[in-house]
């Protein structure tokens, strides 16, 4: 017994070197967010994250945001897919979070719009100088990328309407 002891104690001392730092490499899904990340970056889109559980459910999002061509003339507003549907809602389970409500012009385009968002999609938002989506980041790259053009779109159908 006395002769194992000695490489017990190696492995022991091996395991408590390597164990913490095996630990702080990323995961798999951190390595997949920090791609999405850096695509949307890429395309001159601003990211942060949201303080606040969309749905109220344990699913966190960011806001994936695109700069208007030109700044917009608004007040600041917000709608959030909300867990039912109700009636007092903007549409089914979209509702306005916070004071602001968007310009009666984009009322049509917007309820056309947050008909077509996906589940994945639980928020958008717009202020002067952006428009912006709240999103679950799943899907991966490919999501992203039919993100993109999707807000994209967006913010071209909004901005040709006249306030």
């Amino acid at each position: 017994m006395h002769s194992w002891l000695p490489v017990f104690i190696i492995i022991g001392v091996i395991a408590l070197v390597v164990g913490p730092v095996m630990m702080m490499r990323p995961s798999h899904r951190q390595k997949q967010l920090i791609a999405l990340r850096a695509a949307a970056t890429a395309a001159g889109m601003r990211l942060r994250l949201d303080a606040q559980t969309p749905k109220g459910n344990n699913s966190n999002a960011a806001i994936y945001s695109l700069p208007w061509s030109e700044a917009q003339a608004i007040t600041p507003w917000c709608l959030k897919r909300q867990a039912f549907s109700h009636e007092v809602h903007f549409h089914q389970q979209w509702d306005w979070s916070g004071e602001g409500r968007c310009p009666a012009a984009w009322e049509a385009a917007l309820l056309d719009i947050v008909s077509q968002l996906g589940d994945d999609i639980v928020g958008i938002e717009a202020d002067q100088y952006m428009l912006g989506i709240f999103w679950q980041e799943k899907g991966g790259l490919t999501r992203f990328k039919s993100l993109e053009a999707e807000l994209n779109r967006y913010r071209d159908t909004l901005s040709q309407r006249h306030l």
